[in-house]
Order: C-alpha cells, then structure tokens, then sequence
C-alpha cells in the first residue's frame, strides 16, 4: 500500500518537473493535488506526513508559501532570535518554568558567539583583565535581575574600577588642563552665569532638572507624572530641559565635555526616559561598580549553557534570520523563519510555535516581517554608535614619577578630544604589562571608526580583530593621551598590542577573514524626545496582537544601556504572558538608583 501511494506521488511530482518553468506554475496544482488526494485515501498516517511535507516543500518552490520546517526536526515549540543578554534569559527562564509547556525550544544567533554586545576579549599579555569591546558592568545595588543571574550560576565577580572620587584625576576641557578638584574652583573655558561656576557637571545637570521639575513630582516614577508647563516631561528633549530653565548657552556644552559622553545634545534624547541614567551612570562613588572576573560575556555564556543542559534545548549559531512568515503547516498555524547560514549563505527554513526577538532596533527594521515594516513604535527610540579602543604597554607610562600627582592606578581620565574617556588598568604585578581602554561615541565614535578602516596600515603587533587596529589610529591615540596628561608622546611610547570594537549599526553584515560573521550593531538606545516610554514598551512587545511573535531586550526598556534593561522585558513579559513572578521584587520598571 505503501508503494503504491508512493508511485503515485512521484509521478504527479515527474510529470510537474518535466515541463517548462511557466507551464509548471499552472499545471502543479491540479495534477499534484489529485495525486495526493487519491494517496490520502490510501495511505497510512506515516505515508500521509510525507506527502504534506512534499507538498509544503512544493509550496515554497512557487512561491505560495515558506513552510519548509525541516530544518531542526521540525517545529519547535519556540523560537528565540538573538543570542545576547536577553535572549538567553529568556531561554533559561523559560527552561527554569514549570508551568511551560514547551518540549523544544531553539534559540538562533546570527555570530558565531554568544553575547551580542557583551563581548570579553583576551589581549595576550595580559593576564589579570579582559578588553570589553561591549558592555563592561553592572550596579549590584540597583540592578536585582543581574545580580540574581550572577549569584544564581556562581559566577565570580571582582570590582570594576571607575575611581570618581579621586580628585586629582585629569580633564582636559577646551585646552585647558585641569584636575577633577578645579572643576569647581577655576575659572573654566565655558561662558556659563554666575550660578552655574564652580559646579561639577552632574550637580549642573541636577540643577536644571530640579528648577524644571519640582520636589513633590521627583518622588514619582519618571514617566508622564513629571509635568513641565502642564505638559508631560516625556514631550522634552534633554537640551529643552536646560533652555526652559534659564541655562546659559554653553551650560550643556560644559555638561557633555564634562561628563565624557557626546550623545546627549546633537540628538536631543527624551529627558524622562534618560535623565536618571545618565546621572547614575557617571555620579556613583567608587566601589559601586562590578564585572564577573572573566568578563560581561561570561553572563550570556553561562545562561546558555545552563539553557543547553535541559533536553530538547538548542543553542545554533552563525544563523541570521531574514524573514517571518506566518503560514500553515499540517493543518497548524506557524511561523517560518528563513535562516542563512552567516557564513555560506545557505538557506533554511526554522519553524515555531511562537517566536521570541531579541534584538537591536536595527536588527529588527532589518527584518522582512510586515509589522516591524509598518509599526511606528521601532522608531521611538534613537541608536547609538560607540567605538572602544584597548591598547597594551609594557609599563604603566601613566604612573611615570612624572604624573604621579595625577594618582592613576585605575579609574578614568576626561578630555573634550576625541578621544573623550580614558580608562586605566594598571597590572597589580611590578615590572608587567599593563593597559589603557578609550571609550566614545556619537560623532566621536565616526572618528575614530574611520580611522580603523581597512584601507589603512595596520599596526605592527595588533592582534587579529573585526576592525583595523591601524597606525593612523594609534598614533592619533598616542598624541591625544600625550595633551590630555600633558605630557609627552616619548614618555608614552609604543603599543605592544591592542584591539578596536566600531559599533555602527550603519555598516552592512560582513564575513571576517579568520574570524567569521559579524552582524553589525548599534551600541545602546535611547528614548527619543516626544516618545510615550511607558506606553510604548507596553506595546512593542506584541507589535500585531494576531500573532505569536514577540520582542524583548534592551532597545525598549526601562533601562536602556544595561544588561538589567534586557532583563527587565524578560521579567515583565513573562510575568504578563504567563503569570511568572518578577523576580526584581520591585513594582516599578525603572530600577535605577533615584535622583536626589
């Protein structure tokens, strides 16, 4: 019986094939439905799965649909695309859930890594700190979701150095070279009025924000209860807030050169989305500030393991999705994903029951799937580009007889350069190798991204990396730490090794020589001035309410730039959809430390 159907079949399927292209369209669908109809009569339900299964495969050939779910087994019970922070939490969350019925669950990357923008490189030659090309720590007394994860999987941490109270450490503002003690006694290069000297840049920002907004409203949540002239404070952009408060014009020029960051004006970011970051990002005292010892990837790394030790959990990368297509598979709902391989460029076809997006906002714009084509809500937030560059000396130059008035073993130092923030990792063993780490972005980040593009020399003794450690760029580096230390560039010296990370959302997917794919990214959001934050990460989670698919991460979050945003649309969504606890212990989306 079962010949017969068979023999049935692959003459509807020779008889197709045998004609021209065009004739074929039309023709397909009648000889080939009668032939599987008259083997359904016949057929055992084993020989009836493999006639829909060439039928979906038919299917796809003529463009009716992309049901081809092969790939994988089959159809999974879930789908999750990206394999960064909040992708894998919510694979393990999902694992770690009795209430889950889900047999399978797939999670798909498009690297040939796990960690997304959490990304620990080993330098060789040094032995006691990684290079965070992505993010580099986390605020254990602010974020309760990732120090749960860290504590839970056992994984050792150690204090991430960004030593704000040491006074002595060096800015360089407009020229003028100054120590952190200065900024509120000399007379800085900045046109600002009489009640705006002698202030360090967080305190200046905290005064605009407190004369916009008064003291009652700072006790509520910073949504729309913050209210400016009867408007919303989610309608402002950050340099309305010091315009509508009688700022000087130069005032948010000293703020932003001051604080280390260039994203804050030329894009004018929502102030209520973003006002509590910023100032808890660069105002905490030392010691606020940690990172797991090997590194932030160590966090999605372990996630994932711990998701694989579960039966039917699968970790694939190298995989980019291309494409959502809700269609029918034997007589069930589901959702084809077409999946190239990063790599070959080969094409497969994933399928789920539900699917889970955790990606950037580019990445899901990049996306052919008509709601992110159509929904207005992808752009209520503003990508961010970053360049980090790490360079490796064979002493601490930085603590040279010379500087040491400077006091830096470890923390930052500011500049209005280029190169904005200079971090210090100073080998605790005399006489070793040590390192330096630049950190910048908005149009800074553009400097130096062009600079480590491969159409220059690379430089001698630069290990292999997705961008061009080139000797335009590192002798630029060399002569802006020489103005911001003032010093000199043969006090410095040379490199013995380094790396540069460009996070440019802008650039097009590339496979690197002896390395592999690389999906460019952005490196953080913001919320844009005007966008309803609260309400939209409320609805962006299920941008067409008729389909099963779903987005997390910390593009949309209430803290945008952390592990812990991503975290936290992890945490809601599965408190939402399926009735999950939050584990945050705390009521509130933002968990940010407050502002005084």
């Amino acid at each position: 019986m079962h010949s017969k159907a068979i023999f049935l079949l692959l003459i509807a399927v020779g008889a197709v094939t045998a004609l021209p292209a065009q004739e074929r369209e039309k023709r397909f669908f009648g000889q080939f439905k009668a032939a599987v109809t008259k083997a359904h009569d016949k057929v055992a339900s084993a020989v009836k799965q493999k006639a829909d299964d060439i039928i979906n495969r038919l299917k796809s050939l003529v463009g009716e649909n992309d049901c081809d779910c092969t790939a994988m087994g089959g159809v999974q019970d879930i789908v999750i695309v990206g394999g960064g922070p909040g992708g894998t939490y919510l694979a393990w969350r999902f694992r770690n859930m009795r209430t889950l019925d889900a047999k399978s669950i797939l999670l798909l990357e498009a690297n040939d890594r796990i960690g997304g923008r959490l990304y620990s490189v080993d330098i060789p030659g040094i032995d006691f700190n990684v290079a965070e090309a992505g993010g580099m720590r986390y605020i254990p007394t602010s974020q309760p979701l990732v120090t749960d994860v860290i504590d839970t999987l056992g994984i050792p941490t150690k204090i991430f150095e960004m030593d704000e109270d040491n006074e002595n450490r060096p800015y360089l503002l407009r020229n003028l070279f100054l120590q952190q003690s200065q900024l509120t006694t000399a007379d800085l290069p900045y046109a600002l009025k009489n009640d705006e000297l002698h202030m360090l840049p967080d305190a200046l920002q905290l005064k605009y924000f407190h004369a916009t907004v008064n003291e009652s409203q700072r006790a509520l949540p910073p949504d729309q209860a913050y209210t400016v002239y009867g408007d919303p404070l989610y309608y402002y952009g950050q340099s309305n807030v010091f315009s509508l408060a009688g700022a000087s014009a130069d005032a948010p020029n000293y703020f932003q050169d001051g604080n280390g960051y260039t994203y804050m004006f030329p894009e004018n970011p929502g102030v209520a989305g973003n006002l509590l970051y910023v100032s808890n990002d660069t105002s905490l005292p030392t010691g606020s500030y940690y990172a797991p010892q090997k590194g932030m990837s160590e966090i999605p790394i372990k996630l994932a393991q711990a998701f694989e030790s579960y039966s039917n959990s699968k970790v694939q990368c190298g995989s980019t999705v291309a494409s959502i297509n809700r269609c029918t598979y034997n007589n069930e709902e589901i959702y084809s994903l077409k999946t190239r391989d990063s790599t070959s460029g080969q094409i497969t076809y994933n399928c789920g029951r539900k699917v889970y997006l955790s990606l950037t906002r580019s990445q899901l714009q990049r996306l052919d799937w008509e709601p992110v084509k159509t929904s207005p809500l992808l752009d209520s937030v503003i990508s961010y580009k970053a360049t980090k560059f790490f360079l490796t000396f064979p002493n601490a130059w930085w603590q040279d007889s010379s500087l040491q008035y400077l006091n830096l073993s470890k923390g930052r130092s500011i500049s209005s350069l280029p190169i904005r923030q200079t971090f210090y990792f100073t080998n605790p063993n005399e006489g070793g190798n040590s390192m330096i780490m630049g950190y910048n972005d908005g149009p800074n980040a553009d400097f130096w991204g062009t600079l480590a593009d491969s159409l220059f020399t690379t430089y001698q003794g630069s290990m292999n990396f997705l961008y061009n450690l080139s000797e335009r760029l590192v002798n630029e580096v060399i002569r802006q730490m020489a103005i911001n230390h003032d010093t000199t560039e043969q006090l410095i010296g040379s490199p013995i090794d380094g790396l540069v990370m460009y996070w440019n959302h802008e650039t097009t997917p590339a496979v690197i020589p002896d390395y592999g794919p690389h999906m460019p990214s952005e490196a953080w959001h913001m919320w844009k001035a005007g966008a309803n934050f609260t309400q939209v990460m409320k609805d962006v989670v299920q941008l067409d309410s008729t389909q099963d698919v779903f987005i997390v991460g910390e593009a949309y979050s209430g803290d945008q730039g952390w592990v812990e945003g991503a975290f936290q649309t992890v945490d809601d969504l599965l408190s939402d959809q399926y009735g999950e606890t939050r584990r945050s212990h705390l009521g509130r989306r933002r968990r940010s430390p407050r502002f005084p």
